[in-house]
């Protein structure tokens, strides 16, 4: 999850598989934005959440933001492996502030 460029929006994105292409788009991801409500994302506290549901048929993965869901994948979408490898195997939390990075370039200030 990421909120970029002072726009007021947060984007949730999965990267897995193959890339180039594969069942994640990449090196697009499959991804989904929502403007933060009641106050900017700037500046404003706000609640991240990323929740796995294995308990469902099927499973899913659920963005939220301010407790309200933004996007949902399941493992139907992604098929049993790709599942597997990028929502169930161990994973690390990398926590990550930067000051400039790269984005989809529909949303990048790009100077000459």
């Amino acid at each position: 999850m990421e909120s970029v460029n002072g726009l007021n929006q947060v984007y949730g994105t999965l990267h897995c598989g193959t890339d180039p292409g594969g069942v994640c788009d990449e090196t697009n991801g499959l991804g989904s934005t929502v403007p933060c409500s009641g106050s900017t994302c700037q500046g404003n506290y706000h609640t991240y959440a990323i929740e796995v549901n294995t308990k469902t048929n099927p499973q899913t993965l659920t963005w939220t933001l301010d407790g309200v869901a933004y996007q949902t994948l399941n493992n139907n979408t992604l098929g049993a492996a790709v599942w597997k490898s990028a929502v169930l195997d161990a994973k690390f939390v990398l926590l990550n502030l930067v000051s400039s990075t790269i984005i989809r370039s529909s949303v990048m200030y790009c100077r000459d």
